[in-house]
């Protein structure tokens, strides 16, 4: 009977751990977890896209992409 309380116990704490680091550090899934409501997306720094980019090409070989009829993204909002 003791044993099995000391694995209870022992996997609800891990749960919980586990739990609360996924709250700060999203690892295993995109999205911080939660029990009710929407998962909470969390933003990625621009700095963290720069290092992607230049994990998979040097800075010199990236394409750039520039609107050149000043549309810019006002053709895609709503009034």
């Amino acid at each position: 009977m003791l044993a099995r309380l000391s694995w209870g116990i022992t996997i609800v704490v891990l749960a919980k751990w586990v739990w609360d680091d996924e709250q700060t550090h999203p690892k295993w899934f995109q999205e911080a977890p939660t029990l009710f409501g929407n998962p909470q997306a969390r933003q990625l720094p621009s700095e963290d896209w720069e290092k992607w980019n230049a994990a998979i090409a040097p800075k010199e070989q990236q394409l750039v992409w520039k609107d050149e009829s000043g549309a810019g993204d006002d053709r895609f909002r709503t009034k």
